[in-house]
């Protein structure tokens, strides 16, 4: 659902009576809209074909000839195209059975559907609701494939997602047990609809409550539908508005859940391929983006504040500081402002600042911020660190600083950003980060999967080069793209999703010192997760959480010491696909394998699963 609003979207099922009947809304849908609204109505969901369509029946006799269906009767020209798309909500005729046995009744039921998603094609309208009526719906699903992905009609952009109705008798023990909603989450929930008769019952309300602070947690997402089967009036169609609204504003507040003034929720769940600063420059849209993190930089500030004070006590001398991959000003700034703001004035010139920047634009910006911000304190050198780092004339290290960490921490190289600085190192050189550690933890996640199934084949030509490998006999890199789009890293801002397990721990990384001239960064780990409950795995969400300085952390995982320390918009999290998701039983026990491979053309992953399945184990 993708109608935008600032806290919650409820709407109210229009169903035809006999006084919307005789005032012919059908042609006149501005009345009703208008009414429903002033009642605290976001929304209606109306039938597609018009009210007159949406009260006809079939035969009961099956042997009896199918006639007399009343044609489409909602002309687009009564309303405006945004009203269309943002206010009303299409809903298909409840008599249309695609998979009835009866094959007269299925054909029939089929070629309705067919029109009626075509008018609501032609409508502009963005979501439309089709009921599910049967646990087999092979017909079903053949309309809707044939209607999204040949007839082209994209009714939404997120194409097919799910809605649930809570009814106020006694529900399935996966509503009314808070242990199944996790479960939910890894779905694409985005419609609540609640029987009319949850608002007359306390009991049925209160478990509605809790079923619904389980379920909610997608607020620029999920809509809500009151649906009363019998016919309502106007006044107790306003109370359950005033009932439902400020209920969902408790839980939103309650459960601090984001609004749409607190995200770009247009980002969430969606894959993009990781930033690849070795081989590929950043723009100045990404370093935008990295600069925006100002958590990020308040902890990086406390964590070099930590160290060059202590390196100042302890030597008389100067202090080199090194920014590895200085981009166009974040780190740069943030030395310069902890060097201006705590430094004694009288020994600020013992600090010897060094920027190391390979990507040309950059470097043009930090040294426009060198001339009119840093007064040309900062000592600029352009180029890969891989090499300039090996110049015997540029002095050794005594505090050496990076960003160079990525959503899964070693993604973005910071352990060979490490190896290359071994000849600046002395005894007491101290690096910001110190060490990273890596965590993996198996999901559900339809959304992201849906994602690599319908949208990067498309997106992303056959032929584009995703990532590169160095040639040394030829000096440059060669180009490549995995043979499929599921054997590669993404990262997105998850939200819907479910994990199974706790996040486990992967590998550490530990800066190198002098000594460590062998200093080896390939890892091959063996990680087993207890899955409590059956469930389908999608794929793997990798976080990482660094050390800064002592004391002084940084991290993008929610579990990482209850999520103080977190920085989103830098490093999002990782998604590792998997080819085919995996049905794991209850209390069942999923092996992943996980290697980091490093020659002297590149860095790569490699992955598999093992899950048991009765007796036999699945590669």
């Amino acid at each position: 659902m993708k109608t935008l609003q600032t806290s919650s979207t409820i709407g109210w099922n229009v169903t035809p009576t006999d006084v919307m009947l005789k005032q012919k809304c059908d042609t006149n849908i501005t009345q009703i809209c208008t009414s429903i609204g002033k009642d605290g109505y976001n929304y209606i969901a109306y039938p597609i074909g018009g009210l007159e369509r949406a009260k006809y029946e079939f035969p009961k006799d099956p042997e009896a000839p199918i006639t007399d269906i009343p044609p489409i009767n909602l002309p687009d020209s009564q309303l405006h195209q945004y009203l269309w798309k943002n206010y009303i909500t299409g809903r298909t005729s409840s008599w249309i059975d695609t998979d009835i046995e009866d094959p007269k009744t299925s054909k029939t039921s089929m070629n309705e559907l067919r029109m009626e998603l075509r008018h609501a094609a032609f409508l502009g309208l963005q979501d439309v609701i089709i009921p599910i009526k049967r646990v087999e719906y092979d017909n079903l699903i053949k309309v809707i494939y044939h209607c999204l992905w040949v007839e082209c009609l994209d009714i939404n952009t997120e194409k097919v997602t799910v809605g649930i109705k809570l009814l106020g008798n006694e529900m399935d023990m996966e509503f009314s047990n808070p242990d199944y909603y996790p479960r939910w989450r890894g779905e694409p929930l985005d419609l609540f609809a609640l029987d009319g008769d949850i608002f007359n019952s306390a009991s049925s309300m209160i478990l509605s409550q809790a079923t619904i602070g389980g379920l909610f947690t997608i607020p620029y997402n999920q809509k809500f539908l009151i649906m009363c089967e019998n016919t309502c009036e106007p006044i107790l169609r306003k109370h359950f508005a005033e009932t439902l609204t400020p209920l969902i504003s408790n839980i939103i507040i309650q459960r601090q859940l984001p609004t749409i003034t607190d995200w770009d929720f247009s980002l969430h769940d969606q894959l993009t391929l990781p930033s690849t600063p070795s081989w590929k420059d950043l723009t100045s849209f990404d370093y935008q983006n990295m600069e925006a993190d100002k958590l990020k930089y308040k902890l990086y500030a406390e964590a070099l504040l930590k160290v060059i004070h202590g390196q100042l006590i302890d030597r008389d001398g100067i202090v080199v500081v090194y920014i590895l991959g200085a981009g166009r000003s974040g780190l740069a700034q943030i030395c310069m402002d902890v060097i201006k703001g705590s430094v004694p004035e009288t020994i600020r010139n013992r600090v010897n600042l060094i920027a190391i920047e390979k990507n040309p634009h950059a470097v043009l910006s930090l040294t426009y911020y060198n001339e009119i911000l840093w007064h040309s304190k900062v000592q600029i050198i352009e180029g890969d660190i891989h090499y300039v780092l090996k110049n015997e004339k540029i002095p050794k290290a005594d505090i050496i600083v990076t960003e160079l960490l990525g959503s899964f921490g070693d993604n973005g190289l910071a352990p060979e950003c490490w190896k290359s600085s071994l000849p600046l190192l002395k005894e007491t050189t101290e690096f910001i980060p110190s060490k990273f550690e890596t965590f993996l933890a198996p999901v559900c996640a339809t959304k992201l999967r849906d994602q690599l199934r319908d949208s990067m084949v498309s997106v992303f030509e056959e032929k584009r080069a995703i990532n590169a490998k160095f040639d040394k006999e030829t000096g440059e890199f060669k180009y490549w793209r995995p043979r499929t789009w599921y054997d590669h890293f993404y990262v997105s801002s998850m939200k819907r999703f479910f994990a199974p397990a706790q996040p486990q721990h992967v590998s550490q990384f530990i800066c190198p010192t002098i000594n460590d001239q062998e200093y080896n960064n390939e890892r091959h780990n063996i990680i087993k997760y207890d899955i409590e409950e059956a469930c389908e795995i999608d794929g793997f969400v990798g976080y990482m959480a660094a050390v800064l300085a002592k004391d002084v952390f940084v991290s993008n995982s929610p579990y990482f010491r209850k999520g103080k320390y977190t920085c989103s918009k830098s490093w999002l999290p990782c998604y590792i696909p998997l080819r085919e998701g995996i049905h794991v039983k209850k209390e069942s026990e999923v092996l992943f394998y996980f290697w980091r491979k490093v020659s002297d053309q590149g860095v790569w992953y490699e992955w598999k699963v093992e899950y048991t399945v009765s007796l036999f184990i699945i590669h």
